[in-house]
């Protein structure tokens, strides 16, 4: 798990932003809850679930993964709302092969979002998503993450994506893209390639004092 840094700033309107996170068996939601959540400086945080729509399938290493219903209701006692809608960035199939697809042009802002890793693209979903759901307000700035990425961006929904979404800050993304890229691990690596670190550890603090407009 790669521990976010986040300097606070008064100029969003709050210390600690509320957190999304965008999660297939509700896995990130457990690790925030268990390693956050129980402290006492993140006690203002709210954390919303979001997950894939009911219909989606999804697997990893052969194995169907969902929320399941207990994890649903241990969310629901700590006040967790689960987000679960079509993704903005995915397309609706045809019925017939030589059919257009709806939304096939849009699968392309996910396509580009994966330069920088596969979850950049889910954490800029989560946030629409949960606007789209008006469990984020407008304009509201969260945190969203995802796998390995968080970024600090300002909420639009998605029909405003393009004119009132702003991505603040990459708070951490992974620097081999193993997964996306089939980047080699240190390991895998031939001699010749320069060893890199691939997980970050740090603490979230806050800054009392406003930084300049150009910090940000």
């Amino acid at each position: 798990m790669i521990r976010t840094t986040y300097r606070s700033r008064r100029i969003f309107g709050t210390l600690l932003p509320d957190w999304t996170v965008f999660t297939a068996a509700g896995r990130g939601i457990q690790l925030a809850i268990e390693e956050f959540a129980s402290q006492e400086r993140f006690a203002s945080v709210r954390i919303i679930g979001v997950t894939f729509p009911q219909g989606r399938e999804y697997s990893s290493e052969g194995k169907s993964n969902g929320i399941s219903a207990d994890a649903r209701v241990r969310f629901e006692e700590q006040r967790v709302p689960i987000v679960r809608a079509h993704l903005p960035f995915d397309p609706i199939p045809a019925n017939h092969r030589n059919h257009s697809i709806l939304g096939q042009d849009i699968t392309l802002i996910g396509n580009a979002l994966g330069v920088f890793g596969g979850g950049m693209s889910l954490c800029v979903q989560a946030i629409l998503m949960a606007c789209d759901a008006g469990v984020v307000d407008e304009g509201e700035h969260v945190i969203a993450l995802s796998a390995d990425t968080s970024i600090l961006a300002r909420s639009a929904p998605t029909t405003r994506f393009l004119t009132d979404f702003i991505v603040r800050e990459i708070i951490c993304k992974p620097l081999l893209l193993t997964i996306s890229r089939k980047e080699p691990t240190d390991a895998e690596a031939t001699s010749d390639a320069p060893t890199l670190p691939i997980t970050l550890d740090a603490e979230i603090f806050r800054v009392q004092e406003v930084g300049d407009q150009d910090s940000l």
